[in-house]
């Protein structure tokens, strides 16, 4: 069985009957702004795939106004792509910083004219 934790592959082997059971067994858990290929419940066939995107939390200031969002992208750059960000507009946070799963805060400021 295949395991792409976050964009990372590696190799388990396990008697798990579903997906759930399987991510468990390799010590990850489900939680509710992550994103699981096959669902959760599905039963397991041999050979096949499980994706867990995990979300990470960012804690946005864009121009002074504060925003919290989830995202399930691994870094910066991902991330601030994903939600429409140029890499034109200043981030308090290097662009190729891989995104923890704890809380980040990240200051945007957009161009002015």
């Amino acid at each position: 069985m295949n395991l792409k934790i976050d964009g990372e592959s590696k190799t388990i082997h396990t008697s798990a009957p579903t997906v759930g059971a399987a991510l468990a067994k390799a010590g990850y858990s489900v939680g509710d702004h992550d994103v699981v290929a096959p669902a959760a419940t599905t039963r397991l066939h041999n050979h096949g795939e499980i994706v867990l995107k995990r979300g990470r939390l960012l804690h946005l200031t864009i121009d002074g106004k504060q925003r919290d969002i989830w995202v399930t992208t691994p870094t910066v750059a991902d991330a601030l792509a994903q939600l429409g960000y140029s890499t034109s507009d200043f981030a308090s946070v290097s662009r190729g910083k891989r995104l923890p799963l704890s809380p980040t805060d990240i200051e945007i400021r957009l161009p002015k004219q």
